[in-house]
């Protein structure tokens, strides 16, 4: 079912009602590392070396599972929150201030995702990704991966271009929405902190 998301035991059932993802990315930054490290420990997906990073539109339905899930974030400063499926511990959903309530994010190895195919944007965050680690990333959109700037633009002619493309989209109405959005979800739960320290690597 296009616009499908669930978590891999199947027990949670997420509705996406606009299956356009707006955008796609691969980051390094830390928190997104160590996040989807806490799961894998908790008995959760694999924990990849980069995240794949997918962006909707702020707008989705549980379809199952609902009272299976739980939000968390990583520390008490921590910006994101995570919505993570307790029964696998899949991390199904991301919300953060910067998506302006416009958008969510799917950690794509996370969870399952069931989306039209779009291409990676850009890899980014590359200054907090694990030196001992860069053997492991594979080529960006076909170039090699240069150890000494990792970070990858695609067709944007600097960060800045990203960036502000990026803004752009995390401020784009939702025509007619038709569901719940994640701040009525963390609106009516509680948000359990983790306090993990910056910047360590859990695996």
């Amino acid at each position: 079912m296009p616009g499908h998301l669930s978590c891999v035991c199947g027990a949670v059932s997420i509705q996406l009602h606009d299956p356009i993802p707006r955008f796609r990315l691969e980051c390094g930054c830390c928190d997104c590392r160590q996040a989807l490290q806490w799961a894998q420990l908790q008995g959760g997906p694999t924990a990849p070396c980069l995240p794949d990073l997918w962006y909707f539109a702020n707008d989705f339905t549980f379809l199952s599972g609902r009272e299976k899930t739980k939000l968390f974030k990583l520390r008490d400063n921590g910006m994101s929150i995570r919505l993570v499926a307790t029964c696998c511990h899949s991390t199904l959903l991301v919300d953060n201030p910067y998506y302006n309530n416009k958008v969510l994010m799917v950690m794509a190895q996370g969870a399952k995702l069931d989306v039209p195919e779009i291409e990676k944007n850009v890899r980014a965050q590359m200054k907090d990704f694990p030196k001992g680690r860069i053997g492991e990333l594979e080529p960006f959109q076909g170039k090699p991966v240069d150890k000494d700037n990792l970070d990858d633009w695609g067709k944007f002619a600097t960060s800045e271009e990203f960036f502000g493309a990026w803004g752009a989209m995390a401020s784009d109405d939702i025509e007619n929405p038709s569901g719940t959005n994640f701040k009525e979800i963390t609106d009516s739960s509680t948000i359990e902190v983790l306090g993990l320290e910056h910047y360590k690597e859990l695996v």
